[in-house]
């Protein structure tokens, strides 16, 4: 149990290490590219138009990849960070429980959805501690709302969404992804509200 208590606390600190920090670089832009990798097929038949929403999760991982950059640089760009934080939070959830869902209805059929079920879950969780260090506000935040409602409008009206384990599970899905981006924009003003008034301006004494 000390064990597993002190591995929370170095999770809950982890935006204070600094080789952590470029290992997160690293792992997220690896995962992006890994990400945009396995769209490859999916994006070679749809319209150039709709790459910017077709690969939400290599997409997510890009931007918060990004932005963990921006902070070993010194900048704070906070359009960039708010919708890092809340694509993160969004398609990591939803990636857990599609599967999920297939699960409960099928049986596990692979390592692969067992891989992606536990690497999105960790982008969600890695939004979440970061998120409880930097805030980029109620207009950065706002911006990213109208953006990832009009990523879902693409998604579920122009057919721009992932392809599904099932099909079937369409009406549903589309339904929880609208849900998610309410779940994720809840989770970037309740923990970003947090960090602010420790930090009003967005600033950590011992970050990255």
């Amino acid at each position: 149990m000390t064990g597993l208590r002190r591995l929370g606390d170095w999770l809950l600190r982890l935006p204070e290490n600094r080789v952590a920090g470029w290992a997160l670089v690293a792992i997220n832009l690896g995962g992006a590219v890994y990400g945009f990798n396995w769209y490859k097929e999916q994006l070679l038949q749809s319209s150039p138009i709709l790459w910017p929403v077709i690969p939400d999760s290599p997409l997510a991982a890009l931007y918060f990849g990004l932005f963990l950059l921006t902070l070993k640089l010194g900048w704070r760009v906070r359009l960039l960070a708010a919708v890092a934080f809340v694509s993160m939070v969004k398609y990591g959830l939803w990636t857990v429980l599609v599967f999920s869902q297939y699960w409960w209805a099928h049986g596990v059929n692979g390592f692969e959805e067992v891989h992606l079920t536990l690497s999105h879950l960790s982008m969600a969780v890695e939004a979440a501690i970061f998120l409880r260090y930097y805030y980029p506000g109620l207009g950065a935040g706002l911006a990213a709302g109208l953006w990832f409602a009009l990523d879902d409008y693409l998604d579920y009206f122009h057919e721009a969404h992932a392809r599904l384990p099932d099909p079937a599970f369409l009406p549903g899905v589309a339904l929880m992804a609208y849900g998610l981006t309410a779940v994720a924009l809840a989770a970037y003003f309740g923990l970003g509200g947090r960090a602010t008034r420790a930090d009003r301006n967005w600033r950590c004494a011992r970050s990255l």
